[in-house]
């Protein structure tokens, strides 16, 4: 009975030994994290609430000023072919939207808001 332990135990090292030379997985499916910059430029003279969709996701990114310019940061899950970006004013009517955009990590992105936006 001690010498099927002492196989038991063997084995177990062995096996133990071996999973720990195993080479490590590949990386190169996992989504990068670097983010997406947005600059707004709004030629609008009201405030307005710009958010990013993409797919089935909306994320608000903020509020730009009217004749304001902003910087934001968009998570890279949003890195989809059809993202748009688009912008909704404060206390007036209308929207103005981007067209589709196919943005990937990293990218930079300027979008202009017009004086005038359509119903």
């Amino acid at each position: 009975m001690r010498i099927n332990r002492m196989l038991g135990i063997g084995a177990l090292s062995a096996v133990l030994g071996a999973a720990a030379c195993v080479a490590p997985r590949e990386t190169s499916n996992i989504a990068p994290t670097t983010p997406i910059a947005v600059a707004i430029r709004n030629q609008n003279f009201l405030d307005v609430n710009v958010f990013a969709i993409s797919g089935s996701m909306s994320h608000r990114l903020g509020t730009v000023m009217g004749n304001g310019v902003a910087n934001f940061s968009l998570n890279p899950a949003y890195a989809m072919p059809d993202l748009r970006i688009v912008a909704v004013p404060i206390g007036g009517r209308g929207r103005v939207s981007s067209d589709r955009i196919l943005a990937s990590p990293g990218d930079s992105l300027q979008f202009d808001i017009p004086a005038r936006m359509g119903f």
